[in-house]
């Protein structure tokens, strides 16, 4: 989730920037980020799709739109908030709630739960990230 294309809208937030104002972090690579989330977004969508086509009314789907809402709340708390406390607790959560999503969608349709996998290790790497700036700032 860290530094998603999304973000040129959010106060204080400009792609063009090579240094992040939350972090002070400079983003030379920030071009991977919008081709990596597009990508993201549509195993999300695919996911949630086919889960909604078997089971609408279960866990697993109700888990699905948590982890979105939880996902856009997490850009507003560390850029346009610039408070990375508030966004490790919201990105901690969005973990926790695409790893159950993953275990509830399995019983209902795998594919469902293996198109997750690389949500899970994007949004691990920006939970890492996101720690380290609140720790070191």
């Amino acid at each position: 989730m860290a530094f998603s294309s999304s973000s040129s809208s959010v106060p204080g937030f400009s792609p063009a920037s090579p240094i992040c104002p939350a972090s002070g972090i400079r983003r030379s690579k920030s071009w991977i980020f919008g081709p990596v989330w597009t990508l993201l977004y549509v195993l999300i969508a695919i996911a949630g799709a086919r889960i909604w086509l078997k089971a609408p009314r279960s866990a697993a789907m109700q888990l699905w739109f948590a982890q979105i809402a939880l996902n856009m709340l997490w850009s507003p708390s560390f850029f346009g908030l610039e408070n990375p406390g508030l966004a490790l607790v919201v990105i901690v959560m969005l973990l926790a709630t695409i790893v159950v999503f993953m275990r509830k969608a399995e019983p209902i349709d795998r594919p469902s739960m293996l198109l997750f996998i690389p949500y899970l290790a994007w949004v691990s790497f920006a939970t890492l990230l996101n720690a380290s700036i609140f720790l070191l700032n």
